[in-house]
């Protein structure tokens, strides 16, 4: 965007340089006069601009590993999600959970591409949403494409789904193989023990979730400082 900001100025530059140039060769009076002038103040733009370039390498570079970083952990933590919710759940819910799990990467990949505080219909293509359509229920497909933040939209439902199988007293004395009899004292202390250790782990990823699309959020909406843009364009210009 700066380039093409400056861009009639860099191209009005060029041009005069050009013409300075050809004048220099063909006016043997203007070649001794330049000799005379001092190349000090364009050593001094010169080191000027190649801070400014530094300082804006830097910022972005910056912005770049900052991102990457946090991509990686996002992947890590989805990893583990799925791992967890291989381990610990069962039924339609585990299905239902790992669904939407798949789902997020994408989703959030383009929510920050869109760089909207609202959702554009023709921002997702139609193999895209073909994708999510085949992944997601009907319903769950409606209920994300209507929401304004899609990725907290996700985090949500999958945070529902892990309360439902949590609090389902059923399908829990099935996993622990008391479907059908009176559970022990020492058989109701570990199904408590490790459904407490399991839930809290599974809500401590959706927290790092949150975290990690909110720091996403953050790298897409600073911009690199307006100053650096502002004195580069200066100096170009």
């Amino acid at each position: 965007s700066m380039l093409r900001r400056v861009s009639s100025h860099l191209f009005a530059n060029t041009l005069f340089a050009l013409l300075i140039f050809v004048l220099y060769l063909q006016i043997p009076a203007l070649a001794a006069v330049a000799k005379l002038l001092s190349p000090v103040a364009h050593s001094l733009s010169a080191a000027s601009l190649s801070l400014l370039l530094v300082f804006r390498t830097n910022s972005a570079y910056a912005r770049v590993y900052d991102a990457r970083c946090i991509w990686g952990q996002l992947t890590n933590t989805i990893r583990e999600m799925g791992r967890s919710t291989h381990t610990n759940m069962a039924g339609l819910d585990r299905e239902h959970a790992l669904m939407l799990t798949a789902a997020l990467p994408a989703i959030l990949l383009n929510h920050l591409q869109t760089q909207d505080d609202t959702y554009r219909n023709d921002a997702w293509s139609p193999q895209q949403k073909q994708v999510l359509t085949g992944l997601l229920s009907e319903n769950d497909f409606k209920c994300i494409w209507a929401a304004r933040n899609r990725p907290m939209a996700v985090c949500k439902m999958i945070g529902a789904v892990y309360r439902h199988w949590f609090t389902d007293v059923e399908q829990l004395k099935t996993r622990f193989g008391a479907a059908d009899r009176a559970l022990s004292a020492d058989e109701r202390a570990v199904m408590r023990a490790n459904i407490q250790i399991e839930r809290a782990l599974m809500e401590q990823q959706l927290v790092i979730l949150s975290n990690c699309y909110g720091a996403c959020e953050r790298i897409v909406r600073s911009n690199v400082p307006v100053s650096y843009s502002r004195h580069t364009s200066r100096f170009l210009s």
